[in-house]
């Protein structure tokens, strides 16, 4: 894909001030780099990227070129700090970071004291220059002046060059070739050069302060990735819900990964397309196909093939919005626009257009009461279709794709079964996670993002482990007062009700007894007399203290992590002083998708403890005896110890916690 340079593409142009400008490569134009100069576009499309670029002057401009391509080991030569300039020799520089004698001062071997050179007698100051500003801008100015000839005269009428060190001088000496140098590197323009750009050059908070180690983090929790091709008998894969509140750039970091990002265009030659042509001329079969419309006569041109681009089922990413139209703007630099579908003759359009699935939160929550889903455009036969206008036609099937693609997109959307959840929004994520959870698949992973620690940390609570226990046992209590409701209601007399039956078994075992548990989702039919799937956080409304299902999401976790850039150097490593962005860089909370099991009790016992010593029979009762060692019987026989408590853990699943029984001694048993 990062071959060479096409038309129309967006690159990335690092400036020899380590600066980064984007432009689009169109042909025919001009681009202005400032104070570097200029460049017709012309001169690099199809050339390779990562090359570097110079432009000259007009006096040493041949043929018409007006860049010269820097080759890798001048960069190189020019780049290390002890050969800083080629031309210069590596003499000359340790002669003059060389030992100096100190007149008159000798050791007590009778040898002159020699100091090595340092800069801290050296001062910052503007009359070491000899040039004037005037004569350095009439340098420049001038069209026969080379920037190497002019980096060469600001040097040499320097006065304390002479007592800089040798790092010094080749720090100096490659600070000016930054500020003189008119050079370009052309790099592609991928993820994390946007991000970098967006971070340095734009506002960072367009994109909530997101990093590139944040992104690659929120990728790999989510395990995005690319899916293979899928048989008509086999389950969708690799499909991922995204709320995205950053331009597109969250959106542009999962395409990357999943491989839809970059389009790369198939240009059909003449051959092929006549051959094409000529197929569906002569082919009977090309009248009932869905890419041809109508079979042209004899005394026609053969039309162009249409191709119906439908959405695709796997490999997806399904983004809800809040807005009329999703904002993406930041995926025009991967030469993708949200806002102009493909057009049907495009044989190949860019790969987002039929992954990437777009609807709003009213279709998600409430597509009765909107337009787009709810009011189909009224079918028309053929006849009719052949006396309408040409823009009228065109109008007609637009506006049946668009409604086609909406109701497929919608209803696709609230079956569910999604692999993941990424979020990054200023939105509450409580309130997001309460309609965008139960639509994933069992096992799939939620990614929230947030600027700021404490909207995850509310969003931890409501799922922690006391939460899910306090919903669990709140809904069995409404359900025991149901029971004893209805049943009062329907018999005079109070009737037992039999105790549940258990199992005893191993921890971790299940069984399948029924039991009080959360209403399942249930089916009913629409206006339209559609199968709709109604989960309980669709049919009722939520608790103030439970304001979503905690059972669906298991152990969830907040992760921090700032990767901040170091010089490396010998004898001078360090961390950079300075940067853009929050100082957080930015949270992410992870958690897991569970299924709740229905109507199962789960048993455990812990292991029981070794009797110590023989028994006796003690004031305990009848069947019961106190050891040597200090203990006993319980009423069933079984050895037990003073001061501890012989628990029998049962477990509820899905349906509540264990009930505590207890006698006068404080002896109890968790039933």
């Amino acid at each position: 894909m990062f071959d060479k340079i096409q038309p129309y593409q967006y690159v990335a142009l690092r400036l020899p001030s380590d600066s980064v400008k984007i432009e689009q490569i169109t042909p025919n134009a001009l681009v202005a780099l400032g104070k570097y100069g200029s460049f017709h576009t012309n001169s690099i499309i199809g050339r390779p990227y990562h090359l570097t670029f110079e432009i000259l002057d007009k006096s040493e401009q041949q043929d018409g070129r007006e860049l010269r391509i820097v080759r890798a080991s001048e960069i190189h030569a020019e780049s290390l700090l002890e050969e800083a300039e080629p031309d210069v020799d590596l003499a000359v520089a340790e002669e003059v970071s060389s030992p100096t004698p100190k007149a008159g001062e000798f050791d007590e071997y009778g040898l002159p004291i020699t100091t090595a050179k340092s800069n801290m007698n050296i001062t910052d100051d503007p009359l070491n220059q000899k040039l004037t500003y005037t004569e350095i801008e009439a340098l420049k100015s001038d069209a026969a002046a080379n920037p190497k000839e002019l980096i060469a005269k600001i040097m040499a009428n320097h006065s304390t060059l002479d007592q800089k060190t040798a790092f010094s001088l080749a720090k100096y000496t490659l600070r000016k070739q930054k500020k003189y140098m008119k050079r370009f590197t052309v790099l592609p323009v991928d993820v994390g050069t946007l991000t970098d750009w967006m971070m340095n050059e734009k506002d960072f908070a367009k994109i909530m302060e997101v990093r590139n180690e944040t992104l690659g983090l929120m990728g790999s929790w989510a395990n995005v990735h690319a899916s293979g091709p899928v048989n008509e008998d086999e389950e969708p894969r690799s499909r991922h819900l995204v709320v995205d509140d950053t331009g597109g750039l969250a959106v542009a970091a999962l395409a990357e990964k999943m491989g839809i990002l970059h389009h790369q265009r198939q240009q059909e030659t003449t051959e092929t397309s006549m051959l094409q042509a000529e197929q569906q001329h002569t082919d009977p079969r090309a009248a009932t196909s869905p890419t041809a419309q109508q079979q042209p006569t004899p005394d026609q041109p053969p039309r162009r093939p249409r191709y119906e681009h439908q959405p695709a089922t796997s490999n997806t990413i399904t983004l809800i919005h809040a807005n009329q139209q999703p904002n993406l703007s930041l995926l025009r630099y991967f030469s993708f626009d949200p806002t102009q579908p493909p057009s049907p003759s495009d044989p190949s359009p860019h790969p987002l257009h039929t992954h990437l699935h777009t609807l709003s939160w009213l279709q998600l929550l409430q597509p009765d009461l909107d337009a787009t889903y709810s009011q189909e455009p009224e079918s028309k036969y053929p006849e009719e279709l052949s006396a309408m206008k040409g823009n009228h036609r065109s109008t007609y099937y637009r506006k049946r794709r668009r409604w086609q693609r909406t109701k497929q997109v919608v209803d696709a959307t609230r079956a569910g079964g999604y692999n993941g959840l990424i979020v990054a929004s200023f939105t509450n994520p409580t309130t997001i996670c309460r309609h965008l959870v139960p639509l994933l698949a069992g096992g799939a992973q939620v990614v929230v993002y947030n600027p700021h620690i404490e909207p995850l940390m509310e969003l931890c609570d409501v799922y922690s482990t006391a939460r899910r226990t306090a919903y669990l046992t709140h809904l069995r209590e409404t359900q025991h007062k149901d029971n004893d409701k209805s049943a009062s209601a329907s018999a005079p007399e109070k009737q037992p009700q039999p105790q549940p039956q258990t199992q005893t078994q191993t921890p971790g075992a299940v069984n399948t007894t029924q039991d009080s548990v959360p209403s399942p989702p249930t089916t009913t039919h629409n206006d339209h007399g559609e199968l709709e799937v109604q989960h309980h956080w669709q049919q009722t409304p939520p608790d103030p203290r439970f304001p979503v299902d905690p059972t669906l999401l298991l152990t969830p976790a907040i992760h921090h992590s700032v990767a901040r850039p170091w010089q490396v150097l010998p004898g001078r490593t360090h961390p950079l002083m300075m940067g853009k962005g929050g100082a957080e860089g930015g949270y992410i909370m992870v958690s897991t998708r569970v299924i709740p099991v229905e109507g199962v009790v789960v048993q455990a016992r812990g292991r029981q403890g070794r009797s110590k010593g023989r028994k006796r029979e003690g004031p305990l009762g009848q069947g019961q005896g106190v050891e040597d060692g200090g203990g006993g019987t319980d009423g069933d026989g079984r050895a037990v110890k003073k001061g501890r408590v012989e628990e029998s853990v049962e477990v509820e699943v899905g349906s509540g916690s264990g009930r505590r029984r207890g006698n006068a001694r404080g002896e109890g048993r968790v039933r």
